[in-house]
């Protein structure tokens, strides 16, 4: 089959704009006949790619479809562009399309100023209580909500406008305006990050928004996560004071460029937003907007000088990860008609994002909306007490002219149901739910033939993208919504097994590794809120995350180049773990968080799970020492992989001597203590056994699971270890309490934070009650990896394990994983008493079928020329598949 070249990315993206990097990683994807040579060509215009004048990689022998970047370093905003040839084994060659990237502004030639609008914000008082978490009833909160500033200004141009683009950077969040029209795409923008740090900038192509003659540029500057209340505490944890600073680069025709910054000329007063965040929502008086404020011609001369400076002196930075985006729109329905003037709407399911609004009535009228996840118990009323000290409540007074919309910005919530208020004096024509957070590229096909299966993957699928926030969120609804380890590197697991998350992974990371502090030690949560609350999970399962993103950046996307650029930071985390270890024993100071260990229910105190604290602590510490034996091996550092591999020895044999008893079972474990132990090779041989025979003993005893959310990512391949696929799959498929089935049958569209969110019809009496939270929702991974069989077995998917779980009950799976090489993709079912499975892999890369020994024989192959030996060894049949489409059937033999 001829060769073929598709999907050209530059740091993950197609063509993107605006990009930090100096040296992206170029990638593209071969079909038909394998690679055997490339070359790259680099230029600052297509018709130079023939004698490329940035960089040439010269013809590089091999089946690698990407390289790093090794040319000269573009200037600032200056496109470039690319393209690949390849040659087969046999020297026929093929010509990629052209690709193009547009290098971002270098910190040198950042020339905008920081520039905003404080009136008003002085009146806040850090004194006055603020009650949130777990003291949230023990006041009432008045929340201090300063009014967004309106920014603008105006310019001329010439005629010959070639191409124009706006880099925006927010101490806060922004929407900017071109001649009227929104130029930001998104949301959120510019995201969020670290403010001790750095801050982003996002860029937009903006050509079509601007013409010749007078132009006008304006900007909403709200509080954001820099100022607005954030987490576990009080407003203004970054700052007090929001800031904008852009720069609108126009070229023209001729070569010349005019570039556009935020500076003393610009002007600023409040205008229509009364409030807007995060938290506690977004509130908008149509009356109050200045008509014509984004044109040009409006007289500005009332409006104040901007306020220039800002409280943290940085230089703006390209972001590193995806947008925030709208993933879909859908009607919400009436269920309920409290009064003439209140109503309740069902969006049908839980979401993050936030209502649009169509409405009519007189100038001033007033409608206004409350979100939560869930109806009270009695089913008439918002249940309020999820939110805790989140008011998620939103506000539109109409200007009585027409049709009106209101849409809310600089806010979102978590929620299900909405509670209108207002339908006296306002005429609501419709009502929409909108799904707004992190993008989401290259979904995972992920389908099965069993409907409960389906029913998990669709609220975990929910659940992911609820909480993918520019940081893996732990909640969407109440006063927390932070990048929380543990519970969000774990979860990320599963969030690479569903979508291409490599850019949201390279943003987190850096996120992370801007919390490490001089000792080595990582905060708990990233970007690094630092709150009383926090203290104590300090160099706990929650610090581990930026080892977990590394991992997976190399084993899913072979994403060598952040993993280099992370590792001194790494090597000094994991000694801070030792030095602070007790003869190589860890703490986990949450435990398996919100187990079923207390009388099969969870912790109704504060959540802390019941398995041994040094048991899981060191447990994971192991999985750390593996992990950064495996990053040491994958770029190239083996003194320092057998290093790890050392450490990791001397922390299996301290578990071992402290919680391995003489009958050869565990002290102080779980049946999550003991899944983990098994996942993480710290048991052996006919401990292996003993462990299988408690945890089933354990689970009849118990009547089903008892893992919290340390051990739930890691319980069904520890399953898998103690032989147990069968009973891991009837988990998945699992309706009966605890599943995640049974929740779906309780009425959940997402996974909930407890196993007994809902129990007997009645909800768990803790706040800390999440109806959309992804701890339990990191059996996702497993469903891929276990159920439909698909796995990295060597990094970036060059080897792929195919070594699916065949289960009668559940009856087939297919998966079709996009990787670095292409797609690839497995499906099993069962016909009769036999199985017909079909694989395909990319080129580039192996595949590698295994299945028990005992338990299958492989009958029939359908593309067997590229079949390799089929072997049986270690009580499994393998086969190695070069790449291409096979088809096997496979009998039965118990």
């Amino acid at each position: 089959m001829a060769l073929r070249i598709n999907r050209l990315s530059c740091d993950y993206q197609c063509d993107p704009v605006g990009i930090g990097s100096e040296n992206p990683l170029l990638q593209w994807v071969v079909q038909g006949d394998a690679q055997a040579a490339y070359r790259i060509c680099v230029a600052t215009r297509p018709a130079l790619l023939d004698a490329p004048d940035l960089w040439d990689s010269g013809r590089v022998c091999g089946k690698e479809s990407r390289a790093i970047y090794g040319g000269a370093a573009p200037e600032s905003n200056q496109r470039v562009y690319w393209r690949v040839c390849v040659w087969d084994g046999e020297g026929a060659a093929c010509e990629s399309e052209i690709a193009s990237w547009q290098q971002g502004i270098r910190a040198a030639d950042w020339a905008a100023k920081w520039i905003g609008y404080d009136e008003g914000r002085d009146a806040y008082d850090p004194s006055v209580p603020y009650y949130c978490a777990d003291d949230f009833m023990k006041g009432e909160n008045h929340p201090f909500l300063p009014k967004p500033a309106l920014l603008r200004t105006e310019f001329a141009l010439r005629d010959g406008i070639e191409r124009a683009t706006l880099y925006v950077s927010a101490m806060g969040l922004t929407e900017m305006y071109l001649n009227g029209a929104k130029a930001t795409q998104g949301h959120m923008v510019p995201g969020n990050c670290d403010y001790r740090k750095r801050v982003y900038y996002r860029a937009f192509d903006v050509t079509n928004r601007l013409v010749p003659g007078a132009n006008a540029l304006g900007a909403v500057l709200a509080d954001g996560w820099y100022a607005g209340y954030i987490g576990l505490t009080p407003r203004q944890w970054w700052g007090a004071k929001p800031r904008l600073s852009a720069e609108l680069v126009v070229e023209y025709a001729d070569g010349s460029t005019q570039i556009v910054i935020t500076d003393e000329g610009w002007r600023g007063c409040t205008g229509p937003w009364l409030y807007a965040d995060i938290m506690h929502g977004a509130g908008y008086d149509a009356t109050l907007e200045p008509i014509g404020w984004k044109e040009a011609g409006f007289d500005g001369t009332a409006w104040s000088p901007v306020a220039l400076g800002a409280e943290h002196d940085h230089i703006p930075g390209a972001h590193p990860g995806v947008p925030i985006v709208e993933h879909w729109r859908r009607p919400a329905k009436k269920i309920l008609q409290i009064n003439e003037d209140e109503a309740i709407y069902d969006a049908g399911c839980c979401f993050s994002g936030v209502i649009c609004a169509k409405v009519q009535g007189h100038r001033g009228a007033r409608i206004e909306f409350d979100h939560a996840e869930e109806l009270n118990e009695a089913r008439t009323e918002l249940h309020y007490f999820g939110n805790r000290s989140a008011q998620a409540h939103d506000t539109y007074i109409l200007s009585g002219e027409g049709i009106e919309t209101f849409q809310p910005e600089f806010t979102y919530h978590g929620f299900r149901y909405v509670h209108v208020f207002g339908l006296k004096d306002v005429e609501l024509l419709s009502l929409e739910a909108v799904a707004i957070s992190s993008a989401l590229p290259d979904a995972t096909v992920l389908e099965s033939e069993n409907e409960t299966v389906n029913k998990v993957l669709e609220l975990i699928r929910n659940t992911e993208q609820s909480n993918l926030y520019d940081m893996p969120t732990d909640v969407c609804a109440r006063d927390e919504r932070l990048g929380w380890g543990a519970e969000g590197n774990f979860f990320m697991h599963t969030a690479c097994a569903l979508n291409n998350n490599a850019l949201f992974l390279r943003k987190w990371l850096q996120d992370a590794l801007d919390g490490q502090m001089e000792d080595g030690g990582m905060w708990a949560i990233a970007p690094a809120v630092i709150m009383k609350d926090i203290v104590p999970f300090m160099g706990d399962l929650q610090s581990d995350m930026a080892l977990h993103i590394s991992w997976l950046l190399m084993r899913n996307y072979k994403d060598l180049q952040s993993v280099r650029a992370a590792y001194p930071a790494l090597e000094r985390y994991f000694d801070y773990s030792m030095r602070n270890s007790d003869r190589c024993l860890r703490f986990a100071t949450a435990r398996d968080w919100l187990d079923l260990g207390h009388d099969g229910r969870s912790d109704f105190d504060h959540g802390y799970g019941t398995c041994d604290p040094t048991l899981l602590g060191t447990a994971w510490f192991a999985r750390s020492a593996r992990m950064m034996e495996e990053i040491s091996l994958g770029i190239g550092e083996t003194e320092r992989a057998a290093h790890y591999a050392e450490a990791y020895g001397k922390i299996r044999a301290a578990f071992r001597t402290f919680f391995l008893g003489r009958n050869k079972l565990l002290r102080g474990a779980t049946q999550g203590g003991y899944l983990a132990a098994a996942a993480f090779g710290l048991l052996e041989g006919d401990e292996l056994i003993a462990a299988r025979d408690w945890v089933l003993k354990d689970m009849e005893k118990n009547g089903g699971v008892t893992w919290g959310t340390a051990t739930t990512p890691v319980a069904l391949e520890g399953m898998r270890r103690l032989g147990l696929d069968q009973e891991a799959a009837a988990f998945i498929r699992r309706r009966e309490f605890p599943s995640i089935g049974y929740m779906a049958d309780c009425g959940a569209t997402a996974v909930w934070e407890r196993w007994d969110a809902i129990y007997e019809k009645r909800f768990h009496p803790h706040a800390m009650n999440a109806f959309d939270h992804i701890g339990l929702a990191t059996v996702g991974e497993w469903i891929l990896t276990g159920l439909a069989g698909l796995a990295p077995e060597e990094n970036g998917y060059d080897v792929i394990r195919m070594q699916p779980v065949l289960d009668r009950e559940i009856g087939g799976m297919h998966a079709v994983v996009q990787t670095i090489h292409g797609e690839t993709e497995l499906e099993w079912k069962f016909e009769g008493e036999d199985v017909r499975l079909r694989a395909v892999v990319p080129q580039g890369a192996t595949g590698r079928l295994v299945l028990p020994e005992n338990v299958y024989a492989i009958r029939t192959v359908r593309g067997e020329e590229g079949t390799g030996e089929i072997c049986n060894a270690g009580g499994v049949t393998a086969a190695s598949l070069r790449p291409g489409a096979y088809e096997f059937i496979i009998s039965t033999l118990i």
